[in-house]
């Protein structure tokens, strides 16, 4: 398979898009194609497209209109993460979306209804815990318990992808 080209990330403030996960460094070098680094601050968006390649956008939205990226790595702030989701999925944009997607369950659990379920449909939703394993719930309450799945790591992501 091949590694997509033309790829963005979101919320480049966010602490994984240059550091520890460093999911820019892995884009630079898996010599993918950066078109688009967004953040709410335009200094940190310019200083991570000098710094890794692409163009600094102000607004992730404005990002994946204007680039129609391959490919989306989605990092944000948690209470900002809903929103970045749902806008992802209504442009048809293959994402990756770091954990937790939210700040309660009612809200994760709901963005996980919009995943669609067909294998090959392009759309991803979290690179370090993959959507497709075993989802047991508290009879309780009913609220997700536990998701069990396999763990990928961001560059083997992109290779699969």
């Amino acid at each position: 398979m091949t590694i997509p080209q033309g790829v963005t990330v979101t919320e480049v403030s966010h602490w994984h898009s240059a550091y520890d996960a460093s999911y820019l460094r892995i884009l630079r070098d898996l010599e993918c194609d950066i078109v688009g680094d967004s953040d709410r601050s335009a200094r940190i968006a310019e200083e991570r497209a000098k710094q890794f390649g692409g163009t600094p956008f102000n607004d992730y939205r404005q990002m994946i209109e204007a680039t129609e990226p391959e490919f989306v790595i989605a990092l944000g702030r948690h209470r900002d993460m809903p929103e970045i989701f749902r806008f992802l999925v209504g442009a048809g944009a293959p994402f990756v979306m770091e954990k937790p997607w939210g700040t309660d369950p009612e809200t994760v659990t709901l963005l996980a209804s919009l995943s669609p379920s067909a294998p090959g449909s392009g759309y991803r939703s979290c690179p370090l815990f993959l959507l497709g394993g075993h989802r047991e719930a508290d009879n309780a309450n009913g609220r997700t318990k536990r998701i069990t799945g396999r763990t990928q790591s961001a560059a083997a992501l992109l290779k699969a992808n």
